[in-house]
């Protein structure tokens, strides 16, 4: 059975077009392993990240305190269904969109770059992530 994955090169917001080219070639990377991975093979952890006191539409934050990891591997991650600390219990944050991309920097800490897709987002939202 064959999977079609259409991965589109532009977003709206504020990042360079290096910083796309580049977020895009992470992206690009990580779902062509997904693809080719045996079923299965994918587990998800779960963090909750602050991502700031001001409302802004993006910025990045670091995954630290890990060990073993790979410099370079990239690192599939998604926003997460809330609830988030401090906003209720509502569970319906994620409206908030928010889409994100990362890569090792050392063997650990994640570096992940993140975007708000309608508006401006602050405070802490969830994200689910895996190291390719």
């Amino acid at each position: 059975m064959a999977t079609e994955v259409k991965i589109y090169e532009t977003f709206p917001g504020s990042m360079s077009a290096s910083q796309h080219k580049y977020n895009y070639g992470l992206i690009r990377k990580h779902l062509e392993q997904l693809l080719n991975a045996p079923a299965g093979s994918l587990s998800l952890i779960t963090i909750e990240k602050n991502l700031g006191a001001k409302a802004t539409y993006s910025g990045s934050f670091d995954i630290t305190g890990l060990a073993g990891l790979t410099p370079g591997d990239p690192v599939l991650i998604q926003q997460a269904t809330g609830p988030y600390t401090g906003k209720g219990t509502l569970a319906d944050e994620s409206e908030d969109m928010v889409i994100a991309n990362g890569n090792v920097l050392d063997a650990a800490t994640i570096r992940v770059y993140w975007q708000a897709v309608k508006s401006p987002v602050m405070g802490n939202i969830k994200f689910n992530y895996s190291i390719g």
